[in-house]
C-alpha cells in the first residue's frame, strides 16, 4: 500500500489569504451558519455508523454540540442536517463564491498548487495496483469550482465529468473548465444518480462530511458494479479542532456547521470494514500548524498592545510550520486524510 505523510503548506498559504484578511466576514458567516444549524432537530444517531448519540456533548464550539460516537468514534455534531438546512447552505450563490478565484491566475494557481498533488497521488496509487490512469473514467462528486476536473485534464485523463448541487458553482466550473463537463445534481437524486455512474474511479474531495446520507452514498458505490475505485478527501477530528476551541475570535476553518461530521482513523476503519473498501493508498496531511499560525496572528492583531507582535511571530512561527506539521502527520493527528480505496466484490 502506498503511504504518505507530509506537504508543504506554502501552496495552500496563498490560497487560505482570506481566512487571514477577512477573519471577521468569515466568523461572522460560521456564527450564522450555527445559529441555522442548532434550529434544526436533534441528531440521535451517528451520522457514519447509525449508532445511538451520547446525549450529553463532549464540547461545545460556536452553540454547536458535538458528541464522538461510542462505536465507530466519528465525531457528530448533535443536530441534524435537514432539507432545509442543506439548501439554505449549498444552494445559496455566497457558498459558491467562498470556493471561487478572483480571476483565471488565481484559478490556475489553486490547480497546480492544491489539486495537481491529489491528482499525482491518484495516478501513482492506480499504477501502483496495475492500472494506467489515463485509460480510467472519472467523476467527481461535489465538483465545486472544477478544480479537481482541471488538474486530471491537465494530467491527461481526458474521461471526466463532475457533478454539483450548486447551479451557481456549475455554471463557473463550466467556464473555467473546458468541455463543459460539471452538471447539477439534485440533492435527492444523488443516491440514484450514483449507483448508475458508469465510470472507473469516483472522487469526493472534501464531500463526504457534507452529504444528508453519506451511508446510502457508500451503499450506492457498493452496488455499482462499474466503479473500481473511490478517492476520497475527509476532514478529520484532528489537532486544529482543540485550537479552534480556545480561539474564539478566530474563523474556525474545521468546527463550521457545513461540516456536520468529522472523520478519525477508528471511523474510517469501520467505513472501510463496513463497505468492504480495501485501503490502497493514504496520504496523512494537514493544516493543523497553519491554523495555529493563522489563529494566534488574528488574535494579536485584533488587541491593540500585542499588535507589534504579529510580525515577530509570523517570523518565528512560519519556518517551523511544515516540519511541526509532518510530526502531527505521521501520527495521523492531521485536519485531512486522502485515501484510494478499492471496492471489493
Amino acid at each position: 500500500m502506498l503511504c504518505r505523510f507530509g506537504k508543504s503548506a506554502e501552496g495552500i498559504l496563498g490560497v487560505r489569504q482570506t481566512f487571514f484578511d477577512e477573519n471577521a466576514k468569515y466568523l461572522s458567516l460560521a456564527k450564522a451558519q450555527a445559529e441555522l444549524y442548532v434550529a434544526q432537530p436533534r441528531r440521535e444517531r451517528c451520522k457514519l455508523c447509525d449508532e445511538l448519540l451520547p446525549h450529553r456533548p463532549d464540547f461545545v464550539k460556536l452553540s454547536i454540540p458535538y458528541a464522538s460516537c461510542r462505536r465507530c468514534g466519528q465525531l457528530n455534531g448533535l443536530h441534524q442536517d435537514t432539507d432545509a438546512f442543506c439548501s439554505a447552505i449549498y444552494l445559496d450563490e455566497s457558498y459558491a463564491t467562498y470556493y471561487g478565484s478572483a480571476d483565471q491566475q488565481a484559478y490556475r494557481y489553486r490547480v497546480d498548487a492544491v489539486y495537481r498533488p491529489k491528482i499525482d497521488f491518484l495516478a501513482e496509487a492506480l499504477g501502483n495496483d496495475g492500472h494506467d490512469f489515463k485509460s480510467f473514467r472519472y467523476a467527481d462528486i461535489g465538483s465545486g469550482s472544477g478544480y479537481l476536473l482541471a488538474a486530471l485534464i491537465d494530467a491527461g485523463a481526458d474521461g471526466c465529468v463532475g457533478f454539483d448541487v450548486s447551479p451557481h458553482q456549475t455554471e463557473y466550473a463550466n467556464r473555467m473548465v473546458s468541455g463543459h463537463r460539471c452538471s447539477v445534481i439534485e440533492i435527492a437524486q444523488a443516491v440514484s444518480e450514483i449507483r448508475n455512474l458508469d465510470v472507473d474511479v469516483v472522487s469526493m474531495i472534501g464531500v463526504l462530511e457534507h452529504l444528508q446520507n453519506p451511508r446510502d452514498v457508500l451503499q450506492a458505490l457498493r452496488d455499482n458494479p462499474r466503479v473500481k475505485y473511490l478517492f476520497l478527501c475527509v476532514p478529520l477530528f484532528g489537532l486544529c479542532v482543540f485550537f479552534e476551541m480556545v480561539f474564539p475570535h478566530a474563523y474556525p476553518r474545521h468546527l463550521v456547521a457545513d461540516h456536520t461530521h468529522l472523520f478519525t482513523e477508528s471511523s474510517l476503519q469501520w467505513m472501510e470494514s463496513a463497505y468492504d473498501f480495501d485501503r490502497r493508498a493514504e496520504w496523512w496531511f494537514g493544516s493543523d500548524m497553519l491554523d495555529l499560525y493563522r489563529d494566534v496572528l488574528v488574535s494579536l492583531s485584533q488587541k491593540e498592545e500585542m499588535r507589534d507582535m504579529a510580525t515577530v511571530w509570523m517570523e518565528r512561527m512560519r519556518p517551523l510550520i511544515d516540519p511541526m506539521q509532518l510530526a502531527i502527520d505521521e501520527r495521523r493527528l492531521a485536519s485531512e486524510a486522502h485515501l484510494v480505496l478499492r471496492i471489493n466484490r
